[in-house]
């Protein structure tokens, strides 16, 4: 992908957001759980690792591609770990991400060798 990439959010009430994406034809909902929203839709810091793990994913099946490896179906978890910074500020302190495949490792060519792999 490259060029302009963007998205739209429309306030739908308190910390509710209508999210729009490709052209504004698709839409999905953000929205904090309680107390400062409702949980009627996912939650940014749902929407910051969802982006992480489908990015990674995608950079994985690529990189395997590339060299004609087939992973079989692909499931990716992800989560992360929230806390206050220095300035005692919410944030998104870690990510972790699981990328699991569909065949057994020792199937792929050069699976360890590859910098994509972090083992752990």
């Amino acid at each position: 992908m490259s060029g302009d990439v963007s998205v739209r959010l429309v306030q739908q009430s308190d910390y509710k957001f209508a999210i729009f994406y490709n052209e504004e034809k698709d839409l999905f909902y953000g929205d904090e759980p309680p107390p400062l929203g409702k949980s009627d839709g996912a939650a940014p810091s749902q929407l910051l690792i969802a982006a992480v793990a489908n990015c990674l994913s995608d950079s994985f099946l690529f990189a395997l591609r590339k060299f004609k490896q087939d992973p079989g179906p692909i499931e990716t978890k992800a989560s992360c770990d929230i806390g206050r910074n220095e300035q005692n500020r919410l944030r998104v302190l870690s990510i972790q991400v699981e990328i699991h495949i569909g065949v057994p490792g020792e199937a792929l060519e050069n699976l360890g060798k590859r910098r994509f792999i972090h083992p752990s």
